[in-house]
């Protein structure tokens, strides 16, 4: 009887599992597209923000404009990104 309700309780986890893992790679492919359909500047603002962890000012300096349009910039891109998850 343990044993049943053992083997019960692994299948579900295993079919959440799988269940899980399936809706992490329809997220990833979202989000995948939602990033290539993103402008060339949207793109580097992204990368430098959240991949090399630079703040506003710096990536305003490095792509010559203003930190508050950076700022501006960034809550747009979110915003998209946000869009494209939710379709």
């Amino acid at each position: 009887m343990i044993y049943k309700e053992h083997l019960a309780t692994y299948e579900l986890n295993f079919i959440l599992d799988v269940y899980s893992s399936q809706n992490l790679v329809v997220e990833y492919t979202s989000l995948s597209q939602a990033v290539a359909d993103l402008s060339i500047i949207e793109k580097k603002v992204l990368f430098l923000k959240f991949y090399k962890d630079k703040t506003d000012r710096e990536i305003a300096e490095t792509l010559g404009v203003s930190r508050q349009a950076i700022s501006k910039l960034r809550k747009t891109i979110l915003v998209k990104l946000k869009y494209y998850m939710e379709l």
